[in-house]
């Protein structure tokens, strides 16, 4: 869920250049989707659709500075889960996983950081950059590192590591609750994530030697995982399960995602596939979102 697509970058280009037909095919594109995740997390639909509505001109706003480092889809569910974070101070709301909200607490283990120690506690050199430059950097490292290391759980159909994988990163749940719900012992869950960490210390180190660990790197791992979607099936892995055309294995995998785990961007887009299937009409509302768009395609 992390590259950009051929189909976004011409997308992109287009209304970049001021074409109002492809502005209208990208609303049409991700509307649906954005609309399900918001209505799933504020209840009320004509909120959503203000939100939803208010996502997209940001995202207008932002188009000089969007890098394309994350797909198009992405991009909108950040956006959109940002302002309903702003709706929704309490921290119960902020959850991007059906799991996290039925666990206690916060689902985090405040005596142990994986992420305080990806590199080497030592002090390192000073460097020259700002802090937010080094956080950019550190997150662009975590993330090629953790794509590196879920293609290799991938190709070696490894899917309960994955599971394990996000949630102990991608929902932050506690070594025991982890071992709980996959069937394993808590000290297997608690080996695989020291080997998962060292891994990724490895390329931290190996690409950002001088960077000091307490100050920029608390923290990154959750939000990376969580921004970049790193595990998250592909929308159309999504629209096969649907079909119920997926091998078993990635069917469960696939199942335990939306169902057990409970991932909200992933439960929208399902909700979305289904809603095309019953032919729900949404003009009013793609109506909506262009006319108050549509001002920046007509300045000068």
């Amino acid at each position: 869920m992390t590259a950009i697509n051929q189909a976004e970058q011409y997308l992109l280009e287009e209304v970049r250049g001021g074409n109002e037909e492809a502005w209208s095919q990208l609303v049409a594109r991700y509307e649906g989707r954005l609309l399900a995740f918001a209505r799933g997390r504020v209840g009320d639909s004509a909120e959503a659709e203000d939100l939803v509505q208010e996502t997209f001109l940001s995202f207008l706003k932002s188009l000089p500075t969007y890098q394309a480092r994350a797909g198009v889809e992405t991009y909108l569910f950040t956006i959109l889960r940002r302002r309903i974070v702003d709706v929704f101070r309490s921290g119960h709301r902020k959850h991007v996983c059906l799991l996290q909200d039925t666990l206690s607490g916060d689902g985090s283990e405040s005596d142990e950081s994986a992420l305080s120690r990806l590199v080497d506690p030592a002090p390192a050199a000073t460097v020259d950059l700002e802090l937010g430059e080094i956080r950019d950097l550190v997150r662009q490292v975590l993330a090629d590192a953790l794509e590196r290391l879920l293609a290799e759980l991938k190709r070696s159909v490894k899917l309960r590591e994955i599971k394990a994988a996000e949630l102990i990163f991608y929902c932050q749940v506690p070594n025991q609750e982890v071992a709980r719900l996959l069937s394993m012992t808590s000290n297997a869950v608690a080996v695989a994530k020291h080997r998962w960490v060292s891994r990724v210390r490895e390329d931290v180190t190996a690409h950002l030697p001088d960077v000091p660990p307490e100050t920029a790197l608390e923290g990154l791992l959750g939000e990376v995982w969580e921004a970049r979607r790193l595990s998250c099936p592909k929308r159309s892995t999504i629209g096969a399960y649907v079909l119920e055309t997926l091998d078993d294995d990635w069917a469960d995998y696939v199942n335990f995602h939306l169902n057990a785990l409970g991932c909200y961007f992933c439960r929208a887009n399902l909700e979305d596939l289904r809603s095309q299937d019953e032919r729900e009409d949404r003009s009013g509302f793609h109506a909506r979102i262009l006319a108050s768009s549509i001002g920046f395609f007509r300045r000068g």
